[in-house]
C-alpha cells in the first residue's frame, strides 16, 4: 500500500468518525430527555476533535 493511499484512507475514516460523532451528538441535545443527554454530547464533540483532527473538510459536507 502506498502512503499516500494510506493516509487518504484513515482522513476519510477519520472523516466518517467526526460526521458520525456530530450527528449523534445533535440527535441527543436535541432530544434532552434527561441532563446527562447534554453531557454524553459534549463528550462525543470533544471525542471528535481529539480523535479526527485532521479531519477538517466537514464544513463542505455540511453545505447544500
Amino acid at each position: 500500500m502506498i502512503i499516500g493511499e494510506a493516509d487518504y484512507r484513515l482522513n476519510s475514516k477519520a472523516v466518517k468518525l467526526k460526521s458520525l460523532c456530530i450527528k449523534q451528538a445533535f440527535e441527543l441535545s436535541t432530544i434532552n430527555l434527561h441532563q446527562y443527554n447534554t453531557v454524553i454530547a459534549s463528550s462525543l464533540l470533544g471525542i471528535l476533535f481529539i480523535a479526527a483532527p485532521q479531519a477538517t473538510p466537514l464544513r463542505a459536507e455540511m453545505s447544500p
